[in-house]
């Protein structure tokens, strides 16, 4: 079962991503967001697809974006497969 965390995942490319991603429920995928509250189309495909999680991140604020890899590390036993910055 691969394993995707996707940067940027709240709209456009990444939000995208995330949707083509978790339409195959053996994958895992990640939508790293600034900030999942405002996330509402992620929210959305969340629940439709429970193969789908929204992480807390940014790649610009390192303390938020090891926060997000520990998330990630949790559910995943301490591995991921690829990454995607979008």
């Amino acid at each position: 079962m691969p394993s995707y965390a996707i940067t940027g995942a709240t709209r456009g490319l990444g939000l995208e991503l995330v949707r083509q991603f978790s339409s195959n429920p053996f994958n895992t995928i990640f939508g790293i967001v600034r900030d999942p509250d405002n996330a509402i189309s992620l929210i959305s495909l969340t629940k439709v697809n429970p193969n789908a999680h929204i992480i807390k991140g940014d790649v610009g604020n390192l303390e938020l974006l090891a926060g997000a890899a520990t998330a990630v590390s949790k559910v995943m036993g301490g591995g991921l497969d690829i990454l995607i910055q979008a």
